[in-house]
Formats: C-alpha cells, sequence, structure tokens
C-alpha cells in the first residue's frame, strides 16, 4: 500500500452497531477529517452567516435534529415519533416552550423528507424550529430519494443539493446537543465537532447512553 490509509482502514464498512464502536470510530474519523478535510472559505461564511440568521443573540441553546426520511434503507426509518420524548426533554430542561419571539431554546431540523418536516414544525412551532434557508431546501416525499429527483438543469440543481446537504452538516455541528439515525450527514457533523461525540443520541446505536436530562426518556419513545 506504500504507506497510503486505503478507504476501508479509514472509514470502515457501514455504520457502528454498538456505543463502543461508534467511540473508536468517531474519534478516528474526527482526527482524519481535522487532518485531511477543508471546507471553502466561502461556504464556511455561508454557513456562518446563516447560522447567525436562524440561530438569533439571546436563543439557545440548540438541539439539533437529523432526520432521514425517503431514501433510507440500509437500516430502519427512525421517524419524528421517536425523537419527541428526547426533544421534549430538552425542551423541559431548558426553560422551552416560550411565546413566538422569545429567547430560549431552539431545533435545529434538517431532514431529506418533507413529511418529516411538516410532522417536527407542525408539533413545535415554526418559532421553535429553525431550518436552513427557513425551511426552503430540495426535500422529497414517500420513498424517492432527493438525489434521485431531476431537473431541468441537472448539473445546477445537483450542486444546489449538496450544496444544501453540506450547509446542513456544517449547522448540525455547531448544534448543543445533536439527535440522529445512522446516516453520514449527521455522522460527518460529529467529526466536524468531536465535542458532540459525547453530546449526542443516535438511536441506532445499542447501549448509547441517555443523557442526563432525559433519563428514561428513551424507553417510553
Amino acid at each position: 500500500m506504500g504507506g497510503r490509509m486505503s478507504t476501508e482502514a479509514a472509514w470502515g464498512f457501514g455504520y457502528p452497531a454498538s456505543w463502543a464502536q461508534a467511540l473508536q470510530v468517531r474519534q478516528r474519523n474526527a482526527a482524519l477529517v481535522a487532518a485531511w478535510v477543508r471546507v471553502r472559505a466561502d461556504i464556511r461564511a455561508q454557513a456562518d452567516a446563516e447560522w447567525r440568521r436562524v440561530v438569533p443573540r439571546g436563543a439557545g441553546p440548540v438541539i439539533g435534529v437529523h432526520l432521514r426520511g425517503t431514501d433510507k434503507f440500509v437500516m430502519p426509518k427512525v421517524p419524528p415519533a421517536r425523537y419527541y420524548a428526547l426533544i421534549d426533554a430538552f425542551m423541559e430542561r431548558h426553560g422551552g416552550g416560550g411565546a413566538a419571539g422569545a429567547p430560549g431554546p431552539l431545533i435545529y431540523l434538517a431532514t431529506d423528507d418533507a413529511t418529516y418536516q411538516a410532522a417536527v414544525v407542525r408539533r413545535y412551532g415554526a418559532h421553535r424550529v429553525a431550518q436552513l434557508f427557513d425551511g426552503r431546501v430540495s426535500r422529497a416525499t414517500g420513498k424517492q430519494a432527493i438525489w434521485k429527483t431531476r431537473g431541468s438543469a441537472d448539473d445546477a440543481s445537483a450542486h444546489s443539493r449538496g450544496l444544501e446537504v453540506l450547509l446542513d452538516t456544517l449547522l448540525l455541528a455547531r448544534c448543543d446537543f445533536l439527535l440522529k439515525p445512522a446516516s453520514s450527514v449527521s455522522e460527518f457533523a460529529l467529526y466536524f465537532n468531536p465535542r458532540l461525540v459525547n453530546h449526542s443520541f443516535d438511536f441506532e446505536l445499542e447501549g448509547q447512553p441517555e443523557p442526563e436530562w432525559a433519563r428514561g426518556r428513551t424507553a417510553r419513545a
């Protein structure tokens, strides 16, 4: 191999199945990302500006919520209802549920699924759910993956969707806590911000410890 690390050795196959495996994989991959991945300056600046816009001064903390729908097939889908108990606990812990315009905890929602998006906004209210471009991003419904849809200008459309995913990943990485399924999008949020490894909950990991503010909530989810 001439000293070069293969893709298999660097990233492994599939997603970790247990919390113990996840710790090892995430620590290694975060180090690799820090050493080798550089996001373009203009994209970092766009992420900075979008974060300032969707998380106003005085708001927070922010819980990141990544919901993977439509094309998820390697592992079972995790529907929004599974997330609600932990989101509720986070909001209660940090004084959520205030009136529109009042400072307080926020949800940063990233999802490819329009149905999932609507469910979360309906439950928590648009004033508590921050989204990239105020939710005006490409999403799909049903089983049709958003990346499979084609527009009149395929190259431009593909670039736009790719940028949205990268920005969502960078903004999830800025959250104070992250709820996630098995997905490369939210996995990379952990790699960009390794602090989140111990400030996240993955619904598809065996032995994942509950956050201290949500003891017993996952069992009821």
